[in-house]
């Protein structure tokens, strides 16, 4: 189950494409993607990289520098 795990964290933290960000998303049933202070550290997500997300999820939670995006569809 763990196997692929850190790519599919890196493929959805800093996506390359939505096409890419969704297949991952669906490929691992991640419905809900955390972004908080450590995330942002730890995949360095740009502003880039969060407005990708922002194009594939909703945004459901914001709150100081932690949002919660869900899965659209």
């Amino acid at each position: 189950m763990a196997d692929g795990r850190l790519e599919a964290l890196e493929r959805i933290y800093r996506p390359g494409s939505a096409a890419a960000l969704r297949d991952t998303l669906e490929r691992w049933d991640v419905t809900l993607v955390y972004v908080g202070p450590v995330e942002r550290a730890r995949y360095d997500i740009t502003p880039e990289h969060e407005a990708r997300l922002a194009d594939v999820l909703s945004l459901v939670f914001d709150q100081g520098r932690v949002r919660l995006y869900r899965r659209r569809g």
